[in-house]
């Protein structure tokens, strides 16, 4: 059966940051956007361990919606995709 709320999104990666108690990875996508994208507090560490700003990155997740209606994405799995020597 197809999902239609998945999503895969490649970009740069910007940062992340922590607001209220949840967990944001900001990347940059073609025509100088970014996004907000929820994820796991264990995935933090190794994000900020293994990539490095501007690093060329792919995320699987899903789109959701709050109770304000907004929407949502939530990583389920991150890829690092540039090559490092």
């Amino acid at each position: 059966m197809f999902n239609v709320n998945h999503f895969t999104i490649i970009g740069k990666y910007i940062k992340t940051e922590s607001i209220r108690n949840k967990l944001y990875l900001y990347i940059m996508i073609e025509n100088n956007k970014v996004l907000r994208i929820i994820i796991a507090k264990g995935i933090k560490d190794k994000i900020t361990e293994f990539c490095t700003i501007n690093e060329t990155i792919a995320v699987k997740g899903y789109i959701s919606t709050n109770e304000a209606h907004e929407t949502l994405l939530q990583a389920t799995q991150i890829m690092f995709l540039s090559n490092k020597n």
